[in-house]
């Protein structure tokens, strides 16, 4: 017995999602920072995550990635007049993405 999602198998869901992924339209389409990391990443600005979050809190973020609500408002502060703010790490703005079907998980 294999493993189904919406009605469809597994098998069959992975390799949609990996003939969109190696498509150049899905490539093109992609922000700079939902490319995966050195495929032309760059990391988001903060108007980018805070648009990303919105409408969750920074506890429900912080919930969805394992961290302390603290740490998901140093990310949402702006580092040129808050000195506590923090760059978003690369993994938990990956796995955000992913989590709120931004971008396929492969």
């Amino acid at each position: 017995m294999t493993e189904e999602i919406g009605g469809q198998d597994l098998i069959d869901v992975k390799i949609k999602l990996l003939e969109q992924l190696k498509s150049a339209p899905y490539k093109q389409r992609l922000k700079a920072s939902h490319k995966p990391f050195g495929a032309g990443f760059e990391p988001p600005s903060l108007e980018e995550i805070r648009e990303a979050f919105n409408p969750y809190t920074g506890a429900e973020v912080g919930e969805m990635l394992g961290v302390d609500a603290r740490a998901v408002r140093r990310w949402l502060q702006d580092p040129d007049t808050t000195k506590g703010s923090r760059e978003i790490p690369y993994a938990a703005w990956r796995l955000f993405l992913i989590i709120t079907g931004k971008i396929p998980a492969v």
